[in-house]
């Protein structure tokens, strides 16, 4: 079994990285939308030695407010998620990350019992066996920036062209979003000029 993984929390003071939001989900051999099993989904509570501290950390408070989840909310113990991990380790072959923190940290964890991909630093070779759908379903936000990577078929696929970001015509992106700091860009299935130039 192959499994895809993100997760997210908090660094505490002592420079601890305490997981508290965590996606699972579990693909066949061939990796396809079609035998991707539903995702698991679990928000942590603190691990038994912070449960009572008073945490307020730069980074906690930032998670808190990006994320609207407070340190000491969630339904499954640490401790239950950590026997939930070693079982994903027991049955995988490999592991999918996003980004090498979250490589680098899972790596920690389960020395190196099982290949961990960084899905960033994948070549396109490893990219090519995931087909137009899984990468629409999972990854249409990573799309613009693996676009090299991309083997040629989905490079000139339409439905992944559709989710390339619009840099030509937003160069500074936009801030037509719900966080108005924030800037984002289009994609160009949204963006009304690549649209008129079809």
């Amino acid at each position: 079994m192959e499994y895809i993984i993100d997760f997210t929390g908090f660094i505490v003071p002592d420079g601890e990285f305490v997981i508290k939001e965590v996606c699972v989900t579990s693909i066949g051999n061939q990796v396809s939308v079609n035998n991707v099993q539903e995702c698991e989904h679990y928000v942590c509570q603190p691990p038994s030695k912070y449960i009572n501290a008073m945490i307020m950390h730069e980074n906690v408070d930032h998670y808190g407010k990006k994320h609207g989840i407070l340190w000491d909310y969630g339904k499954v113990k640490y401790a239950i998620f950590e026997k939930k991990l070693k079982k994903w380790i027991k049955d995988a072959r490999y592991f999918y990350v996003l980004g090498s923190e979250k490589q680098k940290w899972l790596t920690d964890l389960i020395n190196d019992t099982v290949p961990l991909t960084d899905l960033k630093k994948m070549d396109p070779v490893d990219i090519a066996c995931f087909d137009d759908l899984f990468l629409l379903r999972f990854s249409k936000r990573q799309i613009h920036h693996i676009w090299p990577k991309l083997p040629s078929d989905l490079q000139n696929n339409k439905k992944t062209i559709d989710y390339k970001f619009c840099t030509k015509h937003y160069p500074d992106g936009c801030s037509d979003c719900e966080m108005s700091e924030i800037w984002i860009y289009p994609y160009q299935k949204d963006c009304y000029y690549c649209q008129m130039n079809q």
